[in-house]
């Protein structure tokens, strides 16, 4: 079954850890380690995994955003990421 994740914002850490902030539709999450695309409409840009599920610093952040990590370079930009045409469709 696949799990979509509605990317609203992506920030790259010190680390060199990539996080997506998420609007997740239901309570249904990606596993750690799950394989997702990232995707607007029918273009897939890259295949990557998310390792886990991280604490949003904003608790402002609504209610339906979740934040999840990758260690993978991600070709996704602020502005794009923004624009709410990106999504994370994973694998459960």
């Amino acid at each position: 079954m696949t799990i979509e994740l509605k990317v609203r914002e992506v920030f790259r850490l010190s680390t060199g850890n990539t996080v997506f902030a998420c609007d997740v539709d239901g309570a249904r999450v990606p596993p750690r380690n799950s394989r997702c695309e990232l995707k607007r409409g029918d273009e897939v840009r890259q295949t990557l995994i998310l390792s886990g599920e991280t604490q949003l610093l904003n608790k402002n952040a609504a209610v339906t955003q979740r934040a999840f990590e990758t260690p993978e370079q991600v070709e996704l930009s602020p502005e794009e990421a923004r624009s709410g045409q990106w999504r994370l469709m994973c694998v459960d």
